[in-house]
Order: C-alpha cells, then structure tokens, then sequence
C-alpha cells in the first residue's frame, strides 16, 4: 500500500502530462515555479548560497559519506612523509587496497595493511588508482595536485566512478592485460541474460542495445574477428534508424514518460543510450577499419558516409545548443530575479569543475572536427592511384581536407605534399599502419550538494575526466629495430570529447535548474508521507545517478604513418615508448610480400594488439 502512494505521488506529475491532462510544457513549469520559490527562500544563516547548508532539524539527518579508496597499481613504498626524504615504511604490493585520508602535493596520506598489520603512511599519488566505493566519490581533500587521477575541486564537489563507467573498469583491466578471452567470457555472460527474455532476432539487437554493440565491435577488431565486428556495428547501426522513426512517430509523447521516470527514480540509465554525435562518426570509422582489415573495398563507401554523417551531426547539435540557450533564458526569466540569480550561482559553481579542462577541449574548434574519414577516403584513393593515376588528385584533396582538420598531424602534412608529386617510384608499395593508443576519456560522476528550499540536494552530472597513458610515442621499425616511421595523430579523440563536454555548458545550466526543481517536487511528495516517506527520498537521493555511459572502449588518439616500401619486406615492428624513452611494448606483424597493406593495432600501456590485411583489393597489389 505505501508503495502505491509512493509512485503515485512520485509519477502523477509526468502521468498527466503523458494522459493529456495538462498542457504540453507544464509539466517542466510547474517544477520551474517549484525551483523559483525554493531558491528564493533565504538561506541558513552563516552559509553562503549555492553551497551545502545546515542541516534542517527537521531532515533526516544524512549519513557521513565513506572516506574514498585506491589500489596500488604495483608494489609501491610506503613512507613516514610526502615525500622521498622521508624513511621507507616498508614495501605495498601491487593491487593493495588504500583507505585515502588526505593529500599533500602529489602524496596521499593512507591507512593500509602493511605486513598483516594497519598503518597509516604516505604514498606517491600516481602509484595509486582511484576506486571509490558506490555512491561516494573523492572529496577535493583527498585529491592531488596535478596528479591526474582527479581534479581538485571547488569545495563541496565530489567525482567518483558510478554505474556504467565504474563496471567498465573490470574490462578496461583485462585489455590492458591482454585478456581478450576474458573480456569475450564477460560479454557472453551478460548477453545470455538479455537473449533469455528476448525473442526473434530484432528483439535481441534491440535488447543488446547501442553501446554493447558499439563495446563489442572494437572488442571483435582487437581480436582479429572482423566479419563479426562489421555485423556488431551494423547493428548498431540499426538500433540508430529505429529510434529515429521512433522518434518521428511517438514524439513528445515517450519522451515525457520517460521524463516522468527519470524524474520518480533519479536513475537516469532508464533511457536507452542514444550516443553522442562524436561516437557515431566514430562508429562508421571504426566500421570502415574492419573492412580495410579484410582487405574489403566497403570501407570507402563507409568513410564517405562517416564524412556526411558528421556534417549532419555538427548541424544538429548547432541547432539544439541554439534551443537551449533560448530554454535557459526562459526559465531563468520564469524563475524571477532572485531565483535566477540562485540558481545561476549554483550553476557556475558546479562549471568551476568543468573549466579545469577548457584549456585541453580548446585545442579544437569542436567535437566535429574528427579528420580519419577524409584519411581514410584519400588512403584508399591513394591506393587505387597505383592502378589508375587520374585519382592522385582525389587522394591529394581527401589529405588536403583531413589536414585543415587537424593542421599539426604529420602525417598528414607529409601525405597532402607527396601527392602533389610525380608518380611513385617504381616497385614501391604503399603501406599505411593505424594504432588506436590509450582510452578515451570516461565518465565519472560529479556530486554537488545545493541548498534550496531548506533541503539538502545532491546534484549529480556527468562529467569526462582523462585517462592517463604511458605511451609518449609509438614507431614502425625493420625487424632490426631500424627506425622507417613515427606515428602521428590523426584523431584526437581526447580533445574532442572534452570540447564536446565544454559546449554543452547551456545544457547543464538547464539540467541544474530543472533538477533541483523536480527534486524540489519529489520531495514535497515524499514529505506528506512523514518520517517514512524522508528516508524513501533519501534513499532515492542514495540511487539517483546521472547518465553514466560512453563509448569507453573508444581510444584517446588515433595515430598513423604511412610508407612506401619496397617489394619482398614481409615484417614490421611496432614499438611504443614511455616519456623517458623506455620501451614499453613491442610486437612484429607480417604483412603482404609484393602488395599494398593496412596494419591496425591498438595500444594499451604495455600491451598492444596488431593485425594486417595481408592482401587489399586494387589489381595492382
């Protein structure tokens, strides 16, 4: 019975609008008004706007968040002080568990088990990953300076990994330790559940759902099972088209409802993964290296669709930037001056976090500026150009547009000069060599407490945090270890998701507003329900998670060279260095004797997957 009057309070809201009982757009107002009078509420007396308040006496009191964790990423010294000068302790192996009590520049401050027996020490910070337990996060307190595990934040605010990104950990550790089978073991596991309450083969793509799709075609390319990583992201593929005539013909009416879900649960998960723009021009790059690597002409009708796509998407997302801004300025008229100026606060308060990693998005003009589609199209130009000498020109300009997309690229530099040149010298070959190195940046959960209306609320965003990688640089040598090529960036998959985080700051300055105003209402509700109906909204604060996932798989840069070989080299080596020049991974490929070839690797720390086409389709090879 309470249960009933649970989600009948929680859901009535975001029923109606769905039933047609109120007009469309109230729904969003009435939580606007809500937000208006509660921000415009004085705030306790010694607490400044914006910031966790006193706790009301009439609140459930909320419990101390756990003090956040790590694990040593090898054996590591413990020491009596942050720093080398002070005495050893004694030696942590690696993967111990780290209770992180504080920081001091670049060291944390941890109590540990050391020898069977707790000790509290200090550790060099970038020894330890973070792991924080579920629903707690790492507070500024504890974070290093300039570390790179986290960032150091405006008081209040706490990032920790949550849901989708915090289970992807287990995957990411077992690709970097080479456990491909374990990977594919933990996939089947998950899929035989969704394929047990599926029926029919559409039912069973459509349950899978975007992102496992997504997961599982760069898992297939890392394992050499292309013709299955082609079918995974043509799935994928589907699952977009469905959901855009979905969209056509529910309308507002789905989304509404799932609005009003979002809004009784706090769990933002109950949508299905749309992915953003960026990944899905990355999904028909990706599909555009699985065909190169079967020596498959398709991958060039992919990588032109891969170009329009990105056109289109640039526009989109131009046009909804432009409603939201317009959105925001609404409501922030709705909520009246004060409010405004709350809520505002609150806004750019939490954007402090954000602008720690503006300097990094800005090194492109946006996230639509990914160039490995015209790189692939002038390379597989390129390619036939050995055969028919008229598509040089083609090639040179694919090159030409790829470089104004990223002028620093090297490669790419080096690609659009050559083919303003003569024709190749006879008895080369052309070989181009892909490594996808590092991952790209994931998504962790930012937690600000606001204070409004008396209430205590927990605002929960996503937020893109780099993921550091050892690989300084990455070079194709002989057999011999003679130097023929280091590769450069073509893709900077890092600097494009955070510039796609960077202009999306009207829509989290709307998400702030609105969330606070719905949590404003499901609050109220829970209210009328007395002691009971508190702890239920504290719980619901306790789940409630903002949309964790991404495409974690997706590397942090995509890098290239490009060589002319001469006919009978069968073997290259692919070698990736730290930043003190010390040899981190090292692996030999064999590719075609006489013809062109396409060699894709991907890079993880010390472990690095590769793979050739071994034959490609022009006559000539």
């Amino acid at each position: 019975m309470l249960r009933h009057r649970v989600l009948g309070c929680c859901l009535a809201l975001g029923l109606a609008a769905v039933q047609g009982n109120v007009p469309a757009g109230s729904l969003l107002d009435q939580f606007v008004n809500g937000v208006a009078r509660s921000l415009a509420t004085p705030p306790q007396q010694g607490v400044r706007q914006g910031l966790q308040p006193a706790t009301p006496a009439a609140a459930a009191v909320p419990r101390a968040p756990q003090l956040p964790g790590g694990r040593t990423l090898k054996a590591s010294n413990l020491r009596a002080g942050p720093g080398t000068k002070y005495r050893k302790l004694g030696l942590v192996p690696a993967d111990s568990f780290l209770t992180i009590l504080s920081s001091r520049g670049k060291w944390y401050q941890v109590r540990t088990d050391l020898k069977g027996k707790p000790v509290t020490a200090w550790i060099y910070a970038p020894l330890v990953e973070l792991d924080a337990p579920p629903g707690t996060g790492t507070s500024a307190a504890a974070r290093p300076e300039g570390s790179g595990a986290a960032l150091a934040g405006a008081p209040g605010a706490i990032i920790s990994y949550a849901g989708y990104s915090k289970a992807f950990q287990q995957v990411k550790r077992m690709l970097e330790k080479g456990d491909l089978q374990g990977v594919a073991r933990y996939y089947r596991q998950r899929d035989a559940e969704l394929f047990n309450e599926a029926r029919g083969e559409q039912a069973q793509i459509e349950a899978m759902g975007l992102l496992r799709w997504l997961e599982r075609g760069t898992l297939a390319i890392d394992q050499g099972r292309l013709p299955e990583a082609v079918k995974y992201f043509d799935n994928a593929e589907r699952i977009l088209d469905l959901r855009q005539q979905d969209s056509k013909i529910k309308g507002w009416f789905s989304g509404a409802f799932k609005f009003a879900a979002e809004t009784a649960s706090g769990n933002e998960e109950l949508q299905d993964y749309a992915g953003e723009g960026y990944e899905q021009v990355l999904m028909l790059n990706y599909k555009s290296i699985a065909y190169l690597l079967q020596g498959d002409r398709r991958a060039y009708n992919v990588t032109r669709r891969a170009i329009d796509w990105q056109n289109m998407e640039k526009k989109a997302f131009e046009k909804k930037l432009r409603q939201a801004r317009e959105e925001l300025a609404k409501k922030r008229q709705q909520t009246g001056e004060e409010g405004s100026a709350a809520a505002s606060s609150a806004a750019d308060q939490v954007e402090q976090e954000y602008a720690r990693l503006a300097a990094r998005a800005k090194s492109v003009p946006s996230a639509y500026v990914n160039p490995f589609g015209f790189y692939v199209s002038g390379m597989v130009q390129e390619y036939e150009s050995y055969d028919d000498s008229s598509l040089r020109d083609n090639a040179r300009i694919s090159y030409q547009k790829a470089l104004e997309l990223n002028p620093a690229s090297k490669v790419l530099q080096r690609a659009a000069r050559e083919m303003k040149k003569g024709r190749f010298p006879a008895g080369s070959r052309l070989v181009h060599v892909v490594v996808a190195d590092g991952f790209a940046p994931e998504k962790k959960m930012l937690t600000y407490n606001i204070g409004a209306g008396g209430q205590v609320i927990p605002i929960k965003l996503p937020i893109y945090m780099p993921v550091p990688t050892a690989v300084q640089r990455i070079e194709v040598q002989t057999t011999g270890g003679k130097r023929l090529a280091r590769l450069s960036p073509v893709a900077d998959i890092e600097a494009i998701s955070l510039r796609h985080q960077l202009d999306q700051e009207p829509f989290r300055q709307l998400r702030v507003m609105l969330a606070v105003a719905s949590t404003v209402v499901t609050k109220g509700l829970l209210n009328n329900l007395g002691i009971v109906g508190r702890v239920i909204g504290q719980k619901r604060d306790e789940m409630a998670a903002p949309d964790m996932r991404s495409w974690e798989s997706l590397p942090r840069t995509i890098q290239a060279a490009r060589l002319r070989l001469k006919k009978g080299v069968r073997k290259l080596r692919i070698v990736s260095y730290d930043k003190r020049g010390r040899r981190l991974a090292s692996k030999v490929v064999e590719i075609s004797r006489n013809g062109h070839d396409f060699v894709y690797g991907r890079s993880l720390n010390r472990m690095l997957y590769l793979h050739a086409a071994g034959k490609l389709w022009p006559t000539g090879s």
